[in-house]
C-alpha cells in the first residue's frame, strides 16, 4: 500500500502492552492500522457535518477524533489537536518511544491535501471531552467494534512465507501478476458444511486507486453462491498463472514454473451506478468485447461485487534451481 499520512515514514512504534492492543491482532505499527481502518471508516463513523464531503477516495474525511483516539487505544501515548476554523480541532497521535524521542503521525491527515498543518505546540485532547457528544461517541464505539471483529477474523494477520527466494512484494510486480490472470477462486465460510470451505471460481476485473487494489466479479442472483454472499462480507483470494513445467537435469529434478496472488478480502455487493460500472469493468477487461453492445436489460439478473484486498502475497518460481 502507498502511504502519504503524515509520519508514515516513521510511525513504526509497536503497540502498547495492554489488553486493548492484544484485542486487535495483525496490527503491528500505525501504518498497518492506517490499512485496517482503509476497510473500517465509513460515511457513518464521518462526523455528520462533514458526510456530504465523504467519499471512497476521500475516506479520511471526518473521521480525526475517533481515529486518534482508538490509536491511543492500541499504541497508548497522547491525543493532540490542531485548531481549526470554528473552535473545531484535528486530532493526531504522539507515542513516546523507549529512547526518549516521539513518533508523531496522522493516520487522517490526507483529507487536507496539500494544506500543510503545524504539529507542534498543540493543545492534549481527551476522549472525556470528545465524547460528551454522543454521536461522537457511538462513531467511536462502531469503528472500534469493527475493527476489532475484522482483526478476530484475520484479515490482517500476515504469514510468513517459507520461500523467500520465491516471496514477490513490489507493488507493481504484483500488479503484473495480478493482470496476468483471468480467473480468481473465492474462499469463504459455510454454515451448513463448517468443515468444508466453499470455493468458486471468477473472472474478474481490477482496479489501482492509492495503493488499494478492488476486485470486480458478477454472478446470477441465485444459487448456492449467491446466497452464500448473501451471509458474509469477508473471503480469501487466490488466481495463478501456469508458466509451465521445467526439467532440472543438473539436479535431476522437476519443478512447476508458476506465479500466485494470495489475499483476504472485504466483500462489497454493488447497486445502481456503481453495478452498472463493475460490469462495464469485466466486459472491458477482454479486449474482444470491448465496444459490444451488450444486453443491460440482463443486469436486473446480474450481482456485481467488489472485493477490497488485504495482506496481499505472492510468489513467483522463476529462479532456476532445485525444486523445493
Amino acid at each position: 500500500m502507498n502511504y502519504r499520512f503524515y509520519g508514515w515514514q516513521t510511525a513504526d512504534v509497536a503497540p502498547a502492552a495492554s489488553k486493548n492492543a492484544k484485542e486487535f491482532a495483525g496490527i503491528n505499527n500505525p501504518r498497518e492500522m492506517y490499512e485496517a481502518l482503509c476497510a473500517v471508516w465509513c460515511e457513518y463513523t464521518c462526523a455528520p457535518r462533514l458526510r456530504e464531503n465523504w467519499s471512497v477516495k476521500n475516506r479520511t474525511v471526518g473521521q480525526c477524533s475517533i481515529t486518534a483516539f482508538l490509536v491511543q487505544d492500541i499504541f497508548g501515548g497522547k491525543v493532540y489537536g490542531i485548531p481549526r476554523k470554528g473552535g473545531n480541532y484535528h486530532c493526531y497521535n504522539v507515542i513516546p518511544r523507549a529512547d526518549g524521542s516521539e513518533c508523531i503521525f496522522d493516520l487522517t491527515s490526507e483529507q487536507f491535501g496539500d494544506e500543510k498543518l503545524c504539529y507542534e505546540n498543540n493543545p492534549e485532547q481527551f476522549r472525556e471531552v470528545h465524547f460528551v457528544k454522543q454521536e461522537k461517541k457511538e462513531r467511536y464505539e462502531f469503528l472500534r467494534k469493527e475493527l476489532k471483529r475484522l482483526c478476530a477474523a484475520g484479515i490482517f494477520i500476515r504469514h510468513k512465507m517459507r520461500r523467500k527466494d520465491r516471496e514477490i512484494t513490489d507493488f507493481d510486480t504484483i500488479i503484473q501478476m495480478i493482470d496476468s490472470c483471468h480467473v480468481v477462486r473465492l474462499g469463504f465460510y459455510d454454515r451448513n458444511e463448517p468443515d468444508f470451505p466453499y470455493i468458486t471460481p471468477m473472472n474478474f476485473a481490477y482496479t489501482v486507486t492509492d495503493g488499494i487494489i478492488r476486485l470486480y466479479v458478477h454472478g446470477a442472483r441465485a444459487g448456492r453462491r449467491w446466497e452464500l454472499l448473501q451471509n458474509t462480507n469477508l473471503c480469501s483470494v487466490q488466481m495463478e498463472k501456469d508458466d509451465g513445467m521445467e526439467l532440472i537435469p543438473e539436479y535431476r529434478d522437476i519443478t512447476e514454473r508458476y506465479r500466485s496472488v494470495m489475499a483476504k478480502a472485504k466483500i462489497r455487493l454493488l447497486e445502481g451506478d456503481e453495478l452498472v460500472r463493475g460490469i462495464e469493468l469485466c466486459v472491458a477487461r477482454d479486449e474482444m468485447c470491448r465496444g459490444f453492445d451488450w444486453n443491460h436489460e440482463a443486469l436486473k439478473h446480474v450481482a456485481v461485487w467488489e472485493l477490497e484486498l488485504y495482506s496481499i502475497t505472492a510468489k513467483w518460481n522463476r529462479i532456476k534451481g532445485n525444486a523445493d
